[in-house]
């Protein structure tokens, strides 16, 4: 799904990489629908897994059921693509906070226990989803979770708000999504003072 993104944009869905695959064949992809936001909630004091630590704790997680792998795909195809498609947070977001919840409780052992690498984070995002934000998650391995708004002024009061609780540390970032490639650019030479 990484090199899609990174070429096309949008929501992409991928089938998965095989042992012989390098990059996993793409399912779908579909324009993000443009009003809709993302609330990003971040925790600078912690760092998710990388690197040697993050191939160390794939190789110590237990298979994901075959039951929950098809509650995946199901939630993915019949849920999150219409969703996008016909531009309805509500299935959407349902359909993305059912699958987190699945991965966060695969990953749980290998981040203290529980479905966010950070609590606070957490608790950030269990009151987002309280007030009506949709699709809470974690990105990878954390600490970094989401949740979706469905247009920016729905998007500034969930930020509004959770900064009034004051998690202490947690910051929150509103963006919008990337319906293209990446785009290189070189840095022009700044001259010499």
């Amino acid at each position: 799904m990484g090199a899609a993104l990174f070429e096309r944009g949008g929501l992409v869905v991928d089938a998965g990489r095989g042992p012989i695959t390098d990059f996993p064949p793409i399912v779908s992809r579909i324009a993000f629908p443009p009003d809709w936001r993302i609330l990003l909630i971040m925790d600078p004091r912690v760092e998710g897994a990388h690197n040697e630590a993050e191939r160390l704790a794939f190789a110590g997680l237990p298979r994901l059921s075959p039951q929950s792998a098809a509650e995946i795909c199901r939630r993915a195809l019949m849920q999150i693509i219409p969703g996008a498609a016909e531009r309805d947070l509500a299935a959407f977001g349902d359909g993305v906070g059912a699958i987190q919840a699945i991965l966060g409780d695969h990953f749980s052992f290998v981040q203290g226990g529980g479905r966010f690498t950070s609590r606070a984070v957490g608790r950030v995002a269990e009151r987002l989803k309280a007030w009506g934000a949709r699709g809470v998650g974690q990105s990878s391995w954390g600490p970094t979770g989401f949740a979706f708004a469905l247009d920016p002024e729905q998007a500034e009061y969930f930020a509004r708000r959770a900064r009034a609780e004051g998690e202490s540390g947690v910051g929150i970032r509103i963006c919008g999504a990337r319906d293209r490639g990446a785009e290189i650019m070189e840095e022009s030479e700044s001259p010499n003072p």
